[in-house]
C-alpha cells in the first residue's frame, strides 16, 4: 500500500505481541510503491512466522532493487554499455524474485495487491530501460533506418514514383514506430527516477550520454511530419496512378498509331512520288521528319519520364540530353510551320524573286537554308533553357515553386503564345493580302489564274497548318505558365485532367498537320486516297505545276 504523505516504514517483529509494527525511526519519505504488512494478533504463531519471513524477504527486495537503481542510474549517467547490461540483468532478476515472492504472498490479499503494483512498476521500467539499452547498443542500425527513410522521401518528393512512395510510406512508418517506443520509454523512465530519486539527486538529463536517443523527439516530431506529408501526397497520386494505368496508355497509343500511320504515307509519297519533291514542299517534308521525332521519341519519353522518372534520370547529362531533344524537337516543328509561311510570303514578293535570280541559288537551295536556320533558331530558343537550369532536380509538380523555373515558363509562353504566332498569322494575312492585290493587278489569261490559284491552294495549307499550330502549341503553354504563375498544386484532380488535356493536345500536332494537308489540299488529298484506299488508278497521273502538284484525270484520248 502506499503510506500516507508518501512514507516508507521498515517492519519489525513485535515478539510481545507477535506481530509485525512499523516504527517511525525507520521510516523514509519516498513516494514509491512499498509493501506495508499488518498482521492480526488473533493470528496463530504459524502464520505469524510466514508473514515474517515474507516481510523479510520484502525488506531484501527493497534493498536489492534500490541497488539495482543505482545501477541503473550509473548506466544511465554513463552511457556504458557494460554498465547497461550489468543493470538490465540485476532488473530482470529483481523482476522475477518480485513474481516469485508475489505468489508466496498472494493468499493475502493486502499483500498481493500492492505487491503487483510495485511488479507492475518494476516490468514497466525493465522494458523502458531495455528499450534504451536496445536503442543505445543498436543506434547505428536506427540511424541507417533514419537515413533510408531520409533518401526515400527525397527520391519520391524528387520523382514523384508511386512505387517508391509506397517504400517511403512503409520504411517511416517503421521509422517512425521505433522513435514513438524510444520517446514513450524516456517519459517512463524518467518518472520512475524521479519516484526512486525525489530530492533531486539524479540528473534527468541523462540523454545527453546518448545522442540519438537525446534527439529522438525531435526525430519523432519530423518524423511524423513527413509521415503526414507522404500519405496525403499518395492520396493525390492515386489519380495520377489511374491516369498512368488506364487512361494515358490507350490515349497515347492511338495518337501514336493515328500520328505514325498518315506521316508515313508522308514519307512515302516524297520517297515514291517524284513529282512532289519540288523545292515549296520540301519545308513541308522538314515538317513531317520533325512530327515523326515528336511521336517516336517525345510521346513515350513523356510517358516514362513523368510516370517512371528512375529510367529516364540515368545520369545527369543523360536526362539533360533527353530533356533538350524533347525541347528541340517540340521547337522546330513550330519554327518549321514559321518557315513555311515566310516562305510562302517571299514567293509573293517580286524582289525576292529577283535577288534569287541574282544569286543564282536555285529553289531547293534557299529551302534548304530556311530549314537550317530553322533548326538554328530552335536549339538558341531551347538550350539556354535546358543548358542553364537544372532541368532533372525536380518532378513536374515541383518546378513551378523555382524562381528559374518561373523565368523559364516565362520565356515559353511569350514565344510559343505570342511571338511565333503573330509571326505565323502575320505573315499569312500579309500573303493573302498580296495574292489578292496581284488577281486585281493581273486581269491574267489562263497561265496567269493557274499560277494564282496554286499560290491560293498553298496559302489554304499554310493557313490550315497555322491554325492547327495554334489548337496544339498555345493551351500547353498558356497552361503551363498559369500553373506556374500561381503555384497550383498539379497533381490536384482538377489541374491533373488539365494538365493531361494540354499535353494530348500538344502531340496530337503530327496527327493534325496531315490532317490539315488532307483537307485544304487536293494533291495531298487524292494521294492519301490513293495509298489508304486505292483511290488512284493507273489512268490517272500527276501534272507538275510551278509551285503546286494537282491530281488531275488523263483520259485515253489525250494520250
Amino acid at each position: 500500500m502506499r503510506g500516507g504523505g508518501n512514507v516508507h516504514c521498515r517492519l519489525f517483529y513485535n515478539h510481545e505481541v507477535g506481530t509485525h509494527q512499523p516504527t517511525e525511526s525507520n521510516c523514509t519519505v519516498v513516494p514509491q510503491l512499498y509493501v506495508i504488512v499488518v498482521v492480526s494478533s488473533t493470528r496463530g504463531s504459524s502464520d505469524g512466522a510466514d508473514l515474517q519471513y515474507l516481510a523479510y524477504e520484502d525488506e531484501v527486495l527493497n534493498r536489492a532493487r534500490d541497488r539495482a537503481w543505482d545501477n541503473i542510474l550509473g548506466y544511465l549517467n554513463s552511457g556504458n554499455e557494460e554498465r547497461g547490461r550489468s543493470a538490465l540483468q540485476i532488473m530482470k532478476t529483481e523482476v522475477d524474485k518480485r513474481k516469485a515472492w508475489l505468489q508466496q504472498a498472494c493468499p493475502t490479499s493486502k499483500l498481493c495487491a500492492n505487491g503487483s503494483r510495485e511488479l507492475q512498476h518494476l516490468e514497466h521500467s525493465y522494458n523502458a530501460l531495455n528499450a534504451i539499452y536496445e536503442t543505445s547498443v543498436k543506434s547505428s542500425a536506427l540511424q541507417e533506418l533514419e537515413i533510408r527513410s531520409t533518401n526515400l522521401s527525397e527520391r519520391f518528393h524528387d520523382t514523384y514514383d508511386y512505387r517508391i512512395g509506397l517504400q517511403s510510406v512503409q520504411v517511416t512508418q517503421e521509422y517512425l514506430d521505433k522513435l514513438e517506443t524510444i520517446c514513450e520509454s524516456v517519459k517512463y523512465l524518467n518518472r520512475s527516477l524521479f519516484l526512486q530519486y525525489p530530492n533531486g539527486s539524479v540528473i534527468l538529463e541523462w540523454t545527453i550520454n546518448f545522442p540519438f536517443i537525446s534527439h529522438s523527439q525531435r526525430f519523432l516530431n519530423s518524423a511524423r511530419e513527413n509521415s503526414i506529408n507522404q500519405k496525403g501526397l499518395m492520396e493525390k497520386l492515386e489519380i495520377t496512378v489511374i491516369f498512368r494505368d488506364y487512361i494515358d496508355p490507350p490515349l497515347y497509343v492511338l495518337i501514336l498509331l493515328t500520328g505514325l500511320a498518315w506521316n508515313t504515307v508522308l514519307l512515302l509519297m516524297f520517297a515514291q512520288k517524284k513529282q512532289v519533291r519540288t523545292a515549296p514542299n520540301i519545308m513541308i517534308f522538314n515538317i513531317v521528319v520533325v512530327d515523326m521525332l515528336n511521336l517516336t521519341f517525345n510521346l513515350p519519353l513523356q510517358y516514362f519520364g513523368f510516370y517512371y522518372p528512375s529510367y529516364v534520370r540515368l545520369s545527369e547529362p543523360v536526362c539533360v540530353f533527353f530533356i533538350t531533344l524533347r525541347c528541340m524537337f517540340t521547337s522546330t516543328s513550330a519554327l518549321s510551320v514559321v518557315a513555311l509561311t515566310t516562305q510562302r510570303f517571299c514567293a509573293t514578293l517580286p524582289a525576292f524573286h529577283s535577288l534569287r535570280a541574282r544569286s543564282h541559288l536555285s529553289p531547293l537551295i534557299i529551302t534548304i537554308i530556311y530549314i537550317l536556320v530553322v533548326w538554328a533558331l530552335a536549339c538558341s530558343i531551347v538550350l539556354p533553357d535546358t543548358l542553364g537550369e537544372r532541368v532533372c532536380d525536380d518532378s513536374t509538380a515541383e518546378k513551378s515553386s523555382r524562381k528559374s523555373a518561373k523565368v523559364v515558363s516565362l520565356h515559353e509562353f511569350l514565344v510559343y503564345c505570342f511571338l511565333l504566332p503573330g509571326i505565323m498569322f502575320t505573315f499569312t494575312i500579309m500573303t493573302a493580302r498580296r495574292l489578292k492585290r496581284s488577281a486585281k493587278e493581273i486581269p491574267g489569261d489562263a497561265r496567269h489564274r493557274t499560277h494564282e490559284d496554286a499560290r491560293n491552294r498553298g496559302a489554304k495549307v499554310v493557313t490550315a497548318l497555322c491554325v492547327v499550330f495554334t489548337i496544339s502549341y498555345v493551351p500547353f503553354f498558356m497552361w503551363g505558365r498559369i500553373a506556374t504563375t500561381l503555384d497550383l498544386d498539379r497533381l490536384e484532380l482538377a489541374y491533373r485532367i488539365l494538365d493531361n488535356i494540354t499535353y494530348y493536345l500538344l502531340f496530337s500536332n503530327p496527327c493534325f498537320n496531315p490532317l490539315a494537308l488532307y483537307v485544304t489540299s487536293r494533291t495531298f488529298r487524292r494521294l492519301f486516297n490513293g495509298y489508304f484506299f486505292g483511290w488512284c488508278s493507273k489512268n490517272k497521273a500527276l501534272r507538275r505545276t510551278e509551285t503546286q502538284m494537282s491530281c488531275v484525270l488523263v483520259t485515253d484520248s489525250s494520250r
